[in-house]
C-alpha cells in the first residue's frame, strides 16, 4: 500500500514520482461528483494493488494534525493513461461545435470568394470605362460615369479586413485614380460648356436684348468660369499627371475665351444699362417741358428750353443700334429737336400772328368806315412792324412773303379810298357805291393820274399782273371789296403757313 504524506514529509519522496492534482467536479455533467479511481503503478513482472485514496475531508476529521495533501505521488514514474466518459449531452455539444466551426470556415470561404469575384468584376469595369477613347461627348462621358458608379457599387460591400480584399480594392481605387479624375473634369469641363453656349451666341451674334437678359448670361458666364476655375484642383499636384489629361489643357484655352465672351457681354450689359437710363430721363426731361412749354416770362422760357435740350442730349447718348431702345431714341430725338425748334421760334411766331391780327383789325374798321387818317396810321403801323419782323431771324418765314403782298394791297385799298374821299362824286358816294372800277370810269382815270402812269392800258396791265383784280367785269363787286377780299385772303394763307411751322 502507498502511504500518505505531509506537505512536510513529501519532500523525501522519490524525485522520480510524478505528482496528480486533486480530482475536480465536471461542470456540466450531470452525475454527482465521485473519485476517480485509484490509479496502480506498474512494477515489473508485479501487479501492484489498488490504492483507494480517502477524501482529503475524511482524513482531516480523522487527523486534524495531518495538512491535507495537494497532491498524490505514486510510483513508479510512469504515467497513468486517464479515461475520461462523455454523457450524450456532452457529446451532442461536440458534435454541433464542431458543425458550426465548419460551417462558419466554409461561409467564410464562400463569401472571400465572393467579396474576389466583386474585385474582379469591378476590375473590368474600370477597364473597360478608363479606356474610353474621348470624353468630349456628352454620350461618352455618361458612359464613362456609369461604369465608374457601377464599378464602385461593386467594392462598396468588400470589407477592409485582411484577407477579403481589402489590399486589392486600396490598389484597384489607386491604380484607377486618374480615371476618376478625368470624368470629373470633363464633367465640369461640359457644364461649362453648356452654361456659356447662349451668351457666346448672343455675342458672336450681336444679340439685341434687354439688361436682365444681359445679368443672366453673365450670371452663367460666371458660373461657366468657376467650373473651369475647380478643373486644376480636381488633379493631383503632379505637373505630370495634369499634361497627361488632355482636358486640362482644353480648359485652360476655354477659359480664356469665356473671359473675353464675359468681357463683350459686360460691355453690351452696360451700354443697354446706360441706354435705358438715358432714355428713361429723356421722357421725363420732356413731360417736365411740356409742361410748362407755355410761359411768357422770358426767364422761365430760358429753364424750360435747358430743359428740352437736355432731353435732347440724353437721347444722342445712346447708340442708334444694339439697344432696345435705339429705334424709339432716334425718333424721338427728331421730335424733340422740332419741339426745339417750334419753341424757339414760338416768340417770332408771336409776333407773326400779331401783325396777322393788325391786319385783321383793319378789314374790320374799314367796314366800319374810318377816316382816311386812321387808314393811314394803321397801314404804317403794320408797315413797321413788317419792317422790323424782316430783319430778325425768321426774316425768311414765309408767312411773311404773304403779308407784304397783302400790305400792298391795303395800301392801293388806300388809294382807292382816298380818290373817293377826295372826288366823291366820282366814287358815287364811297366804297360802297354799285359802279365797278373799268377803265372808262373817273375813278380809274383819277388812279391812273395818281400812279402817274403814261397810258391806262399800262395801268390796267398792272393792276391785273400785281392786285389780280378784274378790271373789266360788270357784274362782281366793287373796285374796293376786290382788293380788300384779295388782301384778307392773303393775310389767311399767312396765319396758316404760322400755325404749321
Amino acid at each position: 500500500m502507498t502511504n500518505l504524506h505531509s506537505n512536510d514529509s513529501r519532500k523525501t519522496l522519490d524525485p522520480n514520482r510524478h505528482p496528480i492534482s486533486q480530482a475536480s467536479e465536471p461542470q456540466d455533467s450531470s452525475e454527482p461528483f465521485t473519485l476517480a479511481e485509484p490509479t496502480q503503478t506498474v512494477v515489473p513482472d508485479q501487479e501492484l494493488e489498488p490504492i483507494v485514496i480517502a477524501d482529503q475531508t475524511q482524513l482531516q476529521k480523522a487527523d486534524q494534525s495531518i495538512e491535507p495533501a495537494t497532491s498524490i505521488v505514486i510510483s513508479p514514474s510512469a504515467p497513468a493513461v486517464k479515461k475520461r466518459r462523455f454523457t450524450p449531452k456532452q457529446v451532442i455539444i461536440a458534435l454541433g461545435v464542431t458543425t458550426a466551426l465548419l460551417g462558419s470556415a466554409i461561409a467564410a470561404m464562400t463569401f472571400r470568394t465572393e467579396q474576389y469575384n466583386k474585385i474582379a468584376e469591378a476590375e473590368r469595369l474600370l477597364s473597360e470605362t478608363c479606356h474610353t477613347a474621348t470624353l468630349s461627348d456628352a454620350d461618352a462621358l455618361n458612359t464613362a460615369e456609369t461604369g465608374w458608379n457601377n464599378a464602385m457599387a461593386r467594392i462598396q460591400g468588400v470589407p477592409r479586413v485582411p484577407g477579403f480584399g481589402a489590399a486589392e480594392v486600396q490598389s484597384l481605387q489607386t491604380k484607377y485614380a486618374g480615371c476618376k479624375t478625368n470624368i470629373e473634369a470633363t464633367k465640369l469641363f461640359q457644364e461649362a460648356a453648356t452654361r456659356s453656349q447662349p451668351a457666346r451666341s448672343a455675342v458672336q451674334r450681336s444679340l439685341v436684348l434687354s439688361e436682365e437678359e444681359w445679368e443672366n448670361h453673365l450670371s452663367q458666364l460666371d458660373t461657366a468660369i468657376e467650373h473651369l476655375n475647380l478643373i486644376p484642383k480636381t488633379f493631383d499636384n503632379s505637373n505630370q499627371l495634369k499634361q497627361s489629361l488632355p482636358v486640362f489643357n482644353a480648359a485652360q484655352q476655354r477659359l480664356k475665351e469665356y473671359k473675353q465672351i464675359r468681357a463683350d457681354a459686360q460691355k453690351r450689359h452696360d451700354r443697354e444699362h446706360n441706354a435705358v437710363i438715358n432714355f428713361t430721363a429723356a421722357k421725363e426731361l420732356y413731360q417736365q417741358f411740356e409742361a410748362n412749354q407755355n410761359v411768357t416770362d422770358a426767364k422761365k422760357r430760358e429753364n424750360v428750353e435747358v430743359t428740352l435740350r437736355n432731353a435732347i442730349d440724353r437721347l444722342r447718348k445712346i447708340p442708334p443700334e444694339g439697344t432696345t431702345v435705339s429705334t424709339e431714341a432716334v425718333q424721338l430725338r427728331q421730335t424733340y429737336a422740332q419741339s426745339l425748334k417750334t419753341f424757339e421760334a414760338e416768340p417770332a411766331k408771336q409776333q407773326l400772328r400779331q401783325l396777322a391780327a393788325s391786319f385783321d383789325r383793319l378789314s374790320s374798321d374799314l367796314e366800319a368806315r374810318i377816316s382816311a387818317q386812321e387808314f393811314a396810321a394803321s397801314l404804317n403801323n403794320i408797315e413797321t412792324r413788317l419792317n422790323q419782323l424782316q430783319q430778325t431771324a425768321i426774316s425768311r418765314h414765309p408767312a411773311l412773303r404773304y403779308f407784304q403782298s397783302a400790305l400792298e394791297d391795303y395800301r392801293f385799298a388806300q388809294s382807292l379810298f382816298n380818290v373817293c374821299n377826295q372826288q366823291p362824286d366820282n366814287c358815287f358816294n364811297g366804297m360802297n357805291s354799285d359802279k365797278y372800277l373799268s377803265v372808262t370810269s373817273p375813278l380809274f382815270r383819277a388812279l391812273v393820274d395818281l400812279y402817274q402812269v403814261k397810258s391806262v392800258s399800262a395801268f390796267e396791265s398792272v393792276l391785273r399782273r400785281r392786285r389780280g383784280i378784274r378790271l373789266s367785269s360788270a357784274t362782281e363787286k366793287t373796285a374796293m371789296k376786290a382788293v380788300l377780299e384779295a388782301a384778307d385772303s392773303k393775310v389767311k394763307t399767312a396765319e396758316r403757313l404760322i400755325k404749321e411751322s
